[in-house]
């Protein structure tokens, strides 16, 4: 028997992180192979339950990436264009009299 020195470093698996879109989709494949009438009734079994199985780790995955995103990102919003008061130094919102139209963004996308 041979004995491994402490100071040699084994090597190390990596893991293949899988998103919870991942796991729904091989889910989907082990359900269709499990309702494919042409297999015996065994076969058909353990493909339902690891069927069950990803969906269940879809789940899971799903729930840790909702809880990983932080509370306090909120959608982005296009700001609203702003003149100045002349005279005063005091920056104003600019009003907006058409609702399809909302601000300088859009101008440069009219540019034809």
């Amino acid at each position: 028997m041979t004995a491994i020195p402490l100071t040699t470093r084994l090597p190390i698996k990596a893991r293949m992180v899988l998103t919870a879109l991942d796991y729904s989709q091989i889910a989907a494949t082990y359900a269709h192979a499990a309702a494919d009438w042409t297999l015996p009734p065994q076969p058909r079994a353990a493909f339902a339950k690891k069927a069950s199985w990803f969906r269940m780790r879809a789940q899971i995955a799903a729930a840790k990436q909702v809880a990983a995103l932080p509370q306090n990102v909120f959608p982005l919003v296009e700001p609203q264009p702003y003149r100045p008061l002349v005279g005063t130094g005091v920056w104003k919102p600019t009003p907006v009299s058409d609702p399809t139209r909302r601000g300088s963004l859009n101008v440069l996308n009219h540019a034809a």
